[in-house]
């Protein structure tokens, strides 16, 4: 009996929390802020797929790539990748993320335990700013042992 996949909808909640206090001059002001975003990325999800990935080394590593038709063996179809969430599980190392194109890239820094969110795999990188073009990988530079986590939802 084969078995079927219904589409469901993600959603990514984004929580900011902030309380400020100070004392100067011996008067006190508090300044709380609490705000959540949800944002209803697709809702035609079929796929997910969640991993820790092990830095062996400093060296740039691919965590993910893109195709323009196939999707299987750890590469994404790119028209079906609609988010992709990179974590930074280390506790101190910074991790230098990167989507990268046929000929440019560009990389982002992400500070211990963050992360980094794409809803899509196109860049833009040069001097003109005229054009998109495809990404074919994610590629990560970090500190040995590092831990990351990739997720990614597809439809």
């Amino acid at each position: 009996m084969a078995t079927t996949i219904n589409v469901s909808t993600l959603t990514v909640a984004i929580t900011e929390t902030l309380a400020l206090s100070t004392d100067a001059s011996g008067t006190t002001d508090d300044v709380t802020f609490s705000q959540t975003n949800n944002h209803i990325i697709n809702t035609s999800i079929l796929n997910a797929s969640k991993r820790i990935v092990e830095l062996e080394d400093t060296a740039l590593t691919t965590v993910l790539t893109f195709h323009a038709s196939l999707n299987a063996g750890g590469q994404f179809k790119r028209a079906d990748v609609k988010y992709i969430r990179i974590t930074n599980l280390d506790d101190s190392a910074v991790l230098k993320v990167g989507l990268i194109g046929d000929s440019s890239g560009a990389f982002q820094s992400v500070a211990a335990n963050t992360s980094i969110m794409f809803t899509g795999t196109e860049l833009e990188i040069g001097a003109t700013f005229s054009s998109f073009a495809n990404a074919d990988s994610i590629k990560v530079i970090g500190a040995a042992q590092q831990q990351l986590e990739v997720f990614v939802a597809t439809t």
